[in-house]
């Protein structure tokens, strides 16, 4: 009997220890879910080539996979048709570290569900780009439900979670690309700070007013003497006017005006009553 008991001991330890070992590799399995390429993933979803590009011409990858192994990481991943949206030869301008600056602007040192993500609220989020000079930070805020980046020259939401896994790896689709205002000026529409300066407009010349000309008025002619005298004093015949005609203006050439009595008969009219005056004296 003891032969038999025995046995019957050993095989129910047997099965026991095999039960413990099933569950040991279920639970294994749980909680450690294989590691997700992230780099696979984004080419799959068949709309990130424009950031894969970058990622592997700046050698960001193995970087971040890197980084995603020791602290874990969260990436803000634009589509392509948010880099279609920049200024037509923005990114072709910049220098390749300043490329790269970009790409780590895009991530967080740390990884964040969604959920942590939308529970941020501050002006100044860490970024890889932030480094030990604090600078490269980001804005995070969430009103309705809605995750938005600023970066204080752009904004960009998430729309939506490509990869969630804890506590490596988090992807979230973004609507821009996020620009650093260290290398994009905070005004929209200018060029990057990388790119040439462009040359000041130059305004056109105020108008001057001409002179409005003057027509020119002709001298006059010097005055140089005193016309004669239209008339002259009546004078005898025979001195200056010979007989009855008509009495000839100085400077004229013109016979004057005439008044019927022509001066010879004046003239005798003044001599018949002068000699009348006399006779009348000697008779009184």
């Amino acid at each position: 009997m003891k032969p038999v008991a025995m046995r019957l001991e050993m095989k129910f330890m047997a099965t026991l220890l095999l039960l413990l070992s099933v569950v040991r590799a279920g639970a294994d399995s749980t909680t450690s879910p294989p590691p997700v390429n992230m780099t696979t993933t984004l080419v799959n979803a068949g709309k990130f080539h424009t950031l894969v590009d970058l990622l592997q011409s700046t050698g960001l990858v193995d970087a971040l996979t890197q980084k995603e192994t020791e602290s874990g990481i969260t990436l803000f991943a634009p589509t392509d048709d948010a880099f279609s949206a920049l200024p037509a030869g923005d990114l072709a301008t910049l220098t390749q570290a300043q490329i790269s600056s970009i790409l780590e602007y895009h991530v967080l040192p740390s990884y964040f569900t969604l959920t942590a993500l939308e529970s941020i609220s501050s002006p100044s989020v860490q970024t890889l780009a932030s480094g030990k000079s604090g600078k490269s930070t980001l804005s995070i805020s969430t009103s309705s439900d809605i995750v938005t980046l600023n970066t204080g020259v752009d904004t960009a939401q998430v729309l939506t979670t490509l990869i969630d896994q804890s506590p490596l790896l988090a992807v979230y689709v973004i609507n821009a690309v996020l620009l650093p205002v260290e290398i994009f000026p905070a005004t929209p529409g200018l060029s990057p700070l990388g790119a040439p300066a462009l040359s000041p407009a130059v305004s056109p010349p105020s108008p001057t007013t001409s002179p409005v000309p003057v027509e020119a008025v002709p001298a006059r002619a010097p005055f140089t003497s005193i016309p004669a005298p239209f008339f002259r004093p009546f004078s005898p015949p025979g001195i200056n006017n010979p007989g009855n005609g008509p009495e000839i203006m100085p400077g004229s050439g013109a016979p004057g005006p005439s008044s019927g009595i022509g001066p010879l008969q004046v003239w005798k009219t003044f001599s018949v009553a002068a000699l009348m005056v006399v006779t009348i004296s000697f008779m009184f």
